[in-house]
């Protein structure tokens, strides 16, 4: 009896590893079905399309470190709230940065930007404006935005 004892108590760790093991199993395996039953509800879902605001920021976002887009959002909300199609015919500034034709017209030809008519060419020479101005660039707006 007391051999039967110690091989029980030798093989009891065994056991209940066993028993640990099958209970692991049993809790993986229903996570997997439940997680399986989210990822196929989740294909039904339907997403909705960014906004063009979006777009254009994620756009500056990719184009520009996180500090910076953060400081740029700022400014081009004060500068056109963000509209491609903001015109000032007094000073002719255009687009989202208000980029001014007299000043920057020439250099976003010889970048091959369009400026005028492209939201993504519009950024992109903001962020040549920035690169080669800094943000006094957009002085003229700073009781809105506080950035300079």
């Amino acid at each position: 009896m007391r051999k039967l004892l110690n091989g029980l108590s030798f093989l009891l760790p065994t056991i209940i590893s066993f028993i640990i093991l099958l209970g692991a199993y049993y809790t993986i395996s229903k996570n997997i079905y439940w997680f399986g039953m989210k990822a196929a509800a989740s294909q039904d879902t339907i997403l909705r399309e960014l906004t063009e605001i979006e777009q254009q920021k994620l756009f500056l976002l990719e184009h520009t470190n996180y500090e910076t887009f953060k400081k740029l959002n700022v400014i081009f909300w004060c500068e056109s709230k963000w509209k491609q199609s903001a015109y000032n015919p007094k000073t002719k500034d255009w687009g989202i940065i208000q980029a001014n034709e007299a000043t920057w017209d020439k250099v976003a030809q010889s970048l091959g930007l369009d400026y005028k008519n492209s939201w993504q060419d519009n950024l992109l020479l903001g962020i040549h404006i920035l690169k080669v101005q800094g943000y006094a660039a957009w002085s003229w707006s700073v009781d809105c935005h506080h950035i300079i």
